[in-house]
């Protein structure tokens, strides 16, 4: 009787620590993050447009998204090289999620292809001005369980991807302008 209680015991104790384990993977699944930029540029949007829209030219004035290949139609996947000053991603392959003429791009790039893990949803942003410029806008939100972590453990991982969209958009104002 005596080991039957003990086994009974056993079990309850691994139960709450199973419990226990999906609760927190579950509220780390929740974590997010945004980072957020944008830059003037003097020129129209059909400019900018064209230089965002041609991927294969990425190689030769990105100094963040260094490589790209694929074409800009919802559900094609892209095939990419990202580098960050901590992290370069290669190959990167995210999957378009919205294109809208001569407006934006969007990608859903995923970690390993696995939902909810380190989910970036990344968006390309041409919005006219009233002077005649455009404003870029480059964000993305990121989610999943790797980035309750990240946000935890590795804040740098984050600064240097904000650090990467600053100069491709500086280096997208200096091509288009």
């Amino acid at each position: 009787m005596n080991k039957m209680k003990q086994m009974s015991r056993k079990k309850k104790i691994i139960s709450s620590i199973c419990i226990a384990f999906i609760v927190i993977l579950i509220c780390l699944s929740f974590g997010s993050k945004r980072i957020y930029t944008e830059i003037e540029i003097n020129a129209s949007e059909e400019q900018v447009w064209a230089i965002i829209s041609d991927l294969e030219s990425y190689k030769e004035w990105n100094p963040f998204m260094t490589e790209a290949h694929g074409e800009l139609k919802v559900g094609e996947q892209l095939n990419m090289k990202l580098h960050n000053g901590s992290l370069t991603l290669d190959p990167f392959n995210p999957t378009l999620l919205q294109v809208r003429q001569g407006k934006e791009i969007n990608w859903i790039g995923r970690v390993a292809n696995i939902p909810r893990l380190f989910d970036g949803n990344h968006h390309l942003v041409i919005e006219p001005m009233s002077n005649g410029n455009v404003k870029f806008i480059q964000y993305e939100d990121f989610q999943g369980i790797i980035v309750s972590l990240t946000n935890l453990f590795q804040k740098g991982l984050f600064d240097d991807t904000q650090q990467g969209f600053e100069k491709m958009n500086n280096a997208l104002k200096i091509r288009a302008e």
